[in-house]
């Protein structure tokens, strides 16, 4: 595989840098052959399929809504698969009390009175001046009452409006022209469903959920990000599944399972080893789920997945949903994604994803690395007969806690974090404790709690700010040194990505503290890359320019 990079579209420290893509975005990204023909891969982001307040309404102005518009554009496919085809049933069927849209795999309901609600949610999108002159209080109503009702068909609305829409548009071809499609997802959250309905027994159970605690306490502290004990938690306290997975109908999926099975017509119920490792039940030793693991905590192994090579036939998009039956040809977690999408194959390279939490990841090559520190072993990757260990080592609190700063009136926008920590020549002696979900590796005090110290007269709002962004370096130093003594890790640089690496102050700092290059490529969301790499080498795409 040949890859051309571009140094001058890197931003760098210490007056080196490494060419980063170019043209990488959060949306996806097309690879064109060397030879100019338009054939590629399509690597899809993460979150196409979970959209925040944000993402559909937070900060937009509904009056300046317009034809090109995202939300016009959901808008609009909501009216023809929910209101028309629901309401078609609806007529045909009018003994019923429910309408359904029914595919092969899943069954998506919706009662009269709900359409309603889309139907006046729609108007009230396109046509608010009309709405709010009519009904007064109905906008507000509609805001809230709606957000259930879109989650129903979020899973349609966002794969066909923005995958097809938008990426196809962006890179200047149609979907006809796609090699393949590949999946990148967070890790550790999960679901359950029936394996005869596709029903779900309860909303996703994420990586932060705490309602395992006890059970964590009297097992095992290190298992407190792990999908383990979430599970027998879910298995005890849910009772329909409970009572599913006794009589052997029960499925079990981390986001990858769930999404391929939802895009595959519940063909495949799969994962790939980078999302297994991530869950505490898979053995990265053995390279298979660990039944010393289930029959510890009486987990049926019915329920799980098939676990695959991350660059593998993962069936085909069922082409319902994009109108065209689309390959999908690599599954992979978050961070294994965003460790080959910043090319760290050598044994020995360190990549620092600081996002929402900070996750640092040393390749360890053919060996998995057994810690006592609270780093953990995982599975990078498997392709073909190559697998790649990596050992990584966590932060809870990272992109939260620049969040909570602006929540809180210390910034007005996260960019001006940096901006007010340069703007004092130090914290006058103030220190940040970033430890809202305890304090992970090295520490690994769970029970730690958040606070700034040393505090006093001369302390201004400035001081404040720059003491959390120490405080996010200082984390990663910290994280960086067991590295150094557990694994004999001694790099020259690290590669950094995540949206807090945007802040040029925090990665100024953390190459200064480790005294070694730290590189940030111009776009950050390198685990899209990372999955398009992979999706384009699987199908025989050898050379990808970015």
């Amino acid at each position: 595989m040949n890859v051309k990079h571009s140094p001058q579209n890197t931003e760098r420290w210490d007056d080196w840098g490494w060419g980063g893509p170019k043209n990488i975005n959060k949306e996806g990204m097309f690879y064109e052959r060397l030879d100019g023909s338009r054939n590629g891969t399509l690597a899809l982001a993460k979150s196409f399929f979970f959209p925040t307040e944000d993402l559909w309404f937070g900060g937009v102005a509904v009056e300046r809504l317009n034809r090109r518009s995202l939300q016009y554009r959901v808008v609009s496919r909501l009216v023809q698969v929910c209101v028309f085809r629901w309401a078609g049933r609806a007529c045909s069927r009018a003994s019923s009390r429910w309408c359904r849209y029914n595919w092969e795999y899943a069954t998506v309901s919706v009662a009269p009175g709900e359409a309603m609600i889309l139907v006046l949610l729609v108007v009230y999108l396109c046509c608010p001046s009309v709405m709010l002159v009519a009904v007064p209080v109905v906008g507000d109503f509609l805001l809230v009452a709606a957000r259930g009702l879109l989650l129903i068909v979020v899973f349609v609305v966002v794969v066909e409006v923005v995958l097809l829409s938008d990426v196809s548009q962006d890179a200047g071809v149609s979907l006809n022209q796609v090699t393949c499609l590949g999946i990148s997802t967070q890790r550790s959250t999960f679901t359950t469903w029936h394996k005869d309905t596709g029903k779900t027994f309860h909303n996703f159970i994420t990586w932060k959920d705490i309602r395992a605690d006890g059970l964590v306490r009297y097992w095992n502290n290190s298992y407190k990000m792990m999908v383990t004990m979430r599970l027998v938690w879910a298995l005890q306290h849910v009772e329909s599944l409970k009572e599913a997975a006794s009589q052997g109908h029960a499925m079990f999926g981390t986001v990858d399972t769930w999404l391929l099975y939802r895009l595959t017509a519940g063909r495949l119920h799969v994962t790939d080893v980078s999302n297994a490792s991530a869950t505490g039940m898979y053995d990265p030793f053995t390279m298979d789920w660990g039944s010393w693991a289930l029959q510890l905590f009486n987990i049926p192994g019915d329920m799980l997945p098939k676990v695959c090579d991350t660059a593998a036939n993962f069936g085909v998009v069922d082409p319902r949903i994009l109108g065209t039956a689309l390959a999908i040809r690599c599954s992979m977690a978050d961070q294994a994604a965003s460790l080959f999408g910043l090319c760290c194959f050598q044994e020995g390279d360190v990549k620092v994803t600081m996002g929402t939490g900070t996750f640092i990841n040393l390749n360890t090559g053919k060996t998995p690395h057994a810690s006592v520190a609270g780093l953990y072993p995982l599975v990078g990757w498997r392709y073909k007969d190559e697998i790649v260990y990596v050992a990584e080592g966590a932060s809870n609190d990272t992109g939260s806690l620049v969040k909570w700063a602006q929540q809180v009136g210390f910034v007005n926008t996260p960019a001006e974090s940096a901006e007010q920590a340069l703007s004092v020549k130090d914290s006058d002696g103030v220190f940040f404790v970033p430890a809202f979900n305890g304090l992970q590796a090295p520490i690994n005090d769970y029970q730690a709690a958040a606070g700034f110290i040393g505090l006093k007269p001369t302390t201004s709002k400035h001081h404040m700010v720059r003491a959390i962004l120490e405080s996010l370096a200082f984390r990663v130093v910290q994280l960086y040194d067991t590295l150094q003594q557990e694994a004999g890790c001694d790099c020259s640089l690290i590669r950094v990505d995540g949206g807090v690496s945007h802040n040029d102050f925090v990665c100024q700092l953390l190459a200064d503290l480790i005294e070694i290059k730290v590189e940030r490529p111009t776009s950050t969301e390198m685990s899209v890359l990372g999955v398009g790499f992979l999706a384009g080498l699987y199908s025989g795409l050898n050379y990808i320019f970015i």
